[in-house]
């Protein structure tokens, strides 16, 4: 109020009170969000985890848009363990940090297993998921950071056509999984 003395000492504690109780509920949701975070986030990577794919891809699939495909790119690792001088998560690192540029926008990149990165492609024909993982396989076959002790396994498989849950998609991709070296001698338009 403009008047000096407009609010009683009552006015004050209320306004006291709710703004006690503003505060600490400011508080709360900001130390939720911060943990959900956390536990959307795999805490060695950083990257998105299982548990953020498993919703993402749940929810699209709810839609019921059969005619809006999605399609999901395994990136798997072994480490040679005799010579492995890297972490698993440092290798994931660099393999999502690699492979970002030859994603879309809307591409998601997640540290799915311990040695394994899924790569979410949403509403992606077979065609241009075929072009994404073309443009993949080929950052990473060049990645010159990457150890000589790690090798990479990739595989596909889209919606409708392979499946309709994530469980399916992942069994699909992973009946596909090739080396790099397989994939890029039977991609005739990688070179």
């Amino acid at each position: 109020s403009p008047h000096r003395h407009a609010f009683s000492e009552d006015h004050r504690r209320v306004l006291e009170v709710i703004g006690a109780q503003v505060s600490d509920t400011l508080r709360r949701a900001v130390t939720f969000q911060r943990e959900r975070h956390l536990v959307d986030r795999d805490s060695h990577t950083g990257l998105p985890n299982a548990r953020q794919l498993e919703r993402i891809v749940s929810t699209e699939l709810a839609l019921g848009e059969s005619s809006v495909p999605l399609s999901i790119l395994i990136v798997r690792i072994t480490i040679d363990e005799r010579r492995g001088r890297q972490s698993p998560e440092d290798v994931l690192r660099l393999l999502a940090e690699t492979s970002r540029p030859a994603l879309r926008g809307a591409d998601l990149v997640f540290h799915f297993a311990p040695h394994e990165l899924a790569i979410l492609l949403l509403r992606t024909d077979d065609e241009s998921s075929q072009r994404v993982m073309r443009r993949v396989a080929k950052r990473l076959a060049t990645e010159q950071r990457l150890p000589s002790d790690v090798s990479i396994t990739i595989g596909l498989a889209s919606t409708p056509s392979d499946g309709l849950s994530l469980s399916e998609l992942l069994n699909i991709a992973g009946q596909r999984e090739q080396t790099l070296s397989e994939y890029i001698s039977t991609s005739p338009s990688i070179h």
